[in-house]
């Protein structure tokens, strides 16, 4: 449901098909109505709902008029709120309500005061539906999106003056960029140490019997958003996007880590032993080549509802990994001047388009040693559609164990 119709039918294009576009008003109380009309004619039933409809404009608070404060609340406050109520009656027990925050609720931007009133009254929303609905297991939650480049931002500003307030939003990001509104590869991760301390709990607890499980991590990622964590651990810079294959670098650059291996007095073994069939999956995880990435993830919700509901940071256990591969001096140390190289800028990275690390080879051998480690990253559609993994290969679809402590 939206107001313009060009929009629309880009969704309708880009979704293709079990899609139904609805053009209406968020803000008015016979559209909403009208749209769950139009859903009871479909199916009569909503698994999700997603309330994104929103208005953001600029005004200090010494000229925002009456007019100006209700095109706020009518959409973003309003409109969210009686989408929500109006969908009840076809909701199922347990589907999922989503409702679109932002961080200017807790930022405190100028200018944007009434937008991000609006916005605190959605995260308001959240926690109070969730107790509402809870017996009808209906979960609600709330997400706060950061700088994201959309149009939205044309309406603040023209010209040369909104490239330089993107380049200011850009600035107050860790990363030093806005989020890309373009398909992202996000993924799910299982760290061994969770997996052996859930393969502990199925031994011991009853209602692991005969039963298997997916596990995760319990968050998911962009490989970008990693990289600050990953250069840290090696102590090495991030560099610039760079499309290329990692199995074709590393194999033009072998000689490169036997001269690392010698200047450090590693234990590893040439690269090949090494790194194994890693460089290939690495190539197959950041899509390298491919039209696009990985898009299916697996639910943990029943091993949580079992028992087990240990988490673990994926950022950590990139952290652990690396240092633990660094501790045994199967990688050089920790390097404190970043910008001491070996060779031409290596290369790791997502979407096929990978950002360099100025110390490359150690740190683009180390992301394919995971595996080595016991640290599998996961991609059930890309595995499951690309090709199948050989019986033995070290490959894995996902984490799934049984009770027996095996994992399949």
């Amino acid at each position: 449901m939206g107001r313009r119709k060009d929009a629309l039918d880009r969704a309708v294009s880009e979704i293709g098909r079990n899609v139904t576009a609805v053009q209406r008003d968020v803000a008015n109380q016979s559209d909403l109505d009208h749209l769950y009309e139009a859903v009871h004619k479909q199916n009569g039933k909503i698994h999700v709902i997603f309330a994104n409809a929103g208005i953001a404009q600029i005004a200090p608070v010494g000229s925002v008029d009456e007019k100006f404060f209700d095109l706020h609340f009518d959409a973003n406050v309003k409109g969210l709120f009686f989408t929500v109520q109006k969908a009840l009656p076809f909701l199922n027990d347990g589907a999922s309500i989503i409702l679109n925050g932002s961080i200017a609720t807790i930022k405190g931007f100028p200018g944007i005061s009434v937008y991000s009133a609006t916005k605190a009254a959605v995260r308001s929303f959240a926690r109070t539906w969730t107790n509402e609905l809870r017996e009808r297991g209906i979960r609600v939650n709330a997400i706060s999106p950061g700088h994201i480049d959309t149009p939205i931002f044309e309406g603040w500003q023209q010209g040369d003056a909104l490239v330089k307030m993107k380049d200011d939003l850009a600035k107050s990001v860790p990363l030093g960029r806005m989020g890309d509104p373009d398909p992202s590869f996000v993924w799910e991760a299982a760290d061994a140490n969770l997996v052996a301390d859930a393969m502990v709990w199925a031994a011991q607890s009853s209602h692991a019997a005969n039963e298997a499980f997916n596990i995760t991590n319990g968050d998911v990622f962009e490989w970008r958003s990693l990289w600050p964590a990953l250069a840290d651990t090696l102590g090495v810079e991030i560099g610039a996007d760079m499309p290329m294959s990692v199995a074709a670098y590393l194999k033009e650059n072998a000689n490169v880590w036997n001269q690392i291996v010698a200047e450090y007095d590693l234990r590893s073994p040439n690269l090949r032993e090494l790194v194994g069939q890693g460089d290939q999956h690495v190539d197959f995880a950041f899509a390298y080549g491919a039209p696009e990435g990985p898009r299916a993830f697996v639910s943990t919700i029943k091993l949580r509802q079992a028992g087990f509901t240990k988490t673990n940071d994926t950022e950590d256990s990139f952290r652990n990994a690396l240092q633990s591969l660094m501790d045994r001096k199967l990688l050089p140390p920790r390097q404190v001047n970043s910008r001491q190289t070996h060779g031409r800028p290596g290369t790791v990275g997502a979407r096929g388009g990978i950002t360099a690390l100025r110390r490359p080879p150690a740190e683009s051998n180390s992301i394919t040693m995971f595996r080595s480690f016991g640290w599998i990253p996961m991609d059930a559609r890309a595995c499951s559609t690309r090709r199948e993994p050989e019986p033995n290969s070290r490959m894995s679809r996902a984490w799934v164990f049984r009770s027996a402590g095996s994992i399949s």
